[in-house]
């Protein structure tokens, strides 16, 4: 199961997803103990703990839904804690305080909790935050203005391996995300601002302003080449990772105070008065990422009842796409005369993709094989200058093997039948 976990004084409440089933499971438990307002709260995996602060200088310790919410314990600690994270390799608890990042030890019976090591930050900055996905498998502590990749030693020591300042305009970090793929790192601050650095050269590349509130969640989708940002003002954007164009927006109608992603396609909300799991599929799909603008898109027949999307790119190349769920059917070589085309129009019988090239010649494609080959140049007309300025096909039933014709349009007014059949072959004068 996928499971989100949230408390709220008398009662806790928990989401599961099956694996097998398409399906999400709500079970509410009530708690024996009341809670004052929970500042931070996180699960530690195998252990079936809750941790939670509730900004009393105490850690007060659950069991999870394994164990019906039943209170373990409370461990005093002598700071204030800012966050709490729960680290699956070393299989410790880490805290954020000022000027430090405290690892502990969780005890076998899961009633208590030893502090094993304090971390700490140059400068005594305020840990706002504590993230597993830095880059190398390192962690992440997000300090004020500064986020630190943070590596683990053994016994709980934690060292500095890598730092990215912040250029911004000096407000501090809420959030942050690793593309590995991508070889970038992205951070979300307080004024709505969103800043990317080079892993490699820790060296921040740009900074464009997202959002009128604080970024509660920044996510890079590689296999979209889009990024996801969210804020406190209740929307979800998404913008291309090439141009820097935003694509679409989503608004929640309500503050957003919490979004995080459970795995690569479920994610929850925390708004004021609502707390939802979503499906990333569901909530929006990218239809088809073609990689290159598109500058013309044709719905064209393949048979009855059966179509497919053509699209055509600036890039050169032509491509048949699935009209149900946008995956790629077909794609041209980049043919350099595909750069001069001007009109297209498929004939299914045939399944062959005439091109009108912008002169008396029409290429055309063979589409039974992928990339689609060149199958003939067809000159259409003996005066050269007389241009295909379009392309259309009709479906008729001629007889003598005739099914389906198509018709150039040339820049003397006239209209020819492009067809093998001699006897289909003809021509008219129908404009000046």
């Amino acid at each position: 199961f996928l499971g989100s976990f949230y408390l709220i004084l008398f009662q806790a409440i928990v989401w599961m997803k099956s694996r097998s089933e398409d399906m999400v499971e709500k079970r509410t438990f009530l708690m024996t103990e009341r809670l004052p307002p929970i500042q931070s709260m996180v699960h530690t995996g195998s252990f079936h703990i809750l941790v939670v602060y509730c900004g009393d200088m105490l850690l007060r310790l659950f069991g999870d839904h394994f164990r019906a919410f039943k209170p373990l314990g409370t461990v005093p600690c002598r700071f204030n804690v800012t966050c709490l994270c729960y680290d699956p390799e070393m299989k410790m608890l880490l805290s954020g305080i000022r000027g430090s990042v405290v690892t502990w030890v969780i005890d076998q019976s899961g009633k208590g909790l030893q502090i094993a090591h304090m971390f700490s930050m140059p400068g005594n900055e305020l840990v706002q935050h504590i993230m597993l996905n830095g880059p190398n498998g390192s962690l992440l502590a997000l300090c004020e203005t500064v986020v630190r990749a943070l590596e683990r030693q053994g016994q709980g020591r934690l060292g500095e391996v890598k730092k990215f300042t912040s250029t911004c305009s000096g407000s501090s970090i809420t959030c942050c995300f690793t593309s590995l793929d991508q070889g970038f790192l992205y951070a979300g601050n307080k004024a709505g601002e969103i800043q990317v650095w080079n892993l490699s050269h820790n060296k921040a590349l740009h900074s464009f302003k997202a959002h009128s509130a604080l970024v509660v969640c920044i996510r890079s989708r590689s296999e979209a080449n889009t990024l996801l940002t969210a804020g406190k003002e209740g929307l979800m954007k998404e913008w291309n990772l090439t141009s820097g164009n935003l694509l679409r927006r989503l608004e929640l109608g309500e503050e957003l105070y919490r979004l995080q992603f459970i795995d690569d396609t479920i994610f929850f909300c925390q708004t004021t008065y609502t707390f939802s799991l979503h499906s990333l599929p569901c909530f929006y799909n990218l239809f088809h990422v073609c990689g290159s603008a598109p500058q013309q898109v044709h719905r064209v027949c393949r048979g009855e009842n059966w179509y497919r999307i053509l699209c055509i790119t600036e890039d050169g190349l032509l491509r048949f796409v699935s009209p149900i769920t946008g995956a790629l059917l077909l794609l041209t070589w980049p043919f350099s005369i595909l750069d001069q085309a001007v009109d297209w129009a498929y004939h299914p019988g045939k399944e062959e993709l005439f091109v009108a090239t912008g002169s008396t010649d029409v290429l055309v494609l063979d589409t039974t094989r992928c990339p689609c080959p060149a199958k003939y140049l067809l000159c259409t007309s003996p005066n050269s200058q007389d241009f295909v300025y379009c392309l259309a096909y009709g479906h008729f039933h001629l007889g003598r093997g005739i099914e389906g014709l198509i018709f150039s349009g040339h820049q003397s007014g006239i209209i020819r039948v492009l067809s093998q059949h001699s006897c289909a072959r003809i021509e008219k004068f129908v404009h000046f």
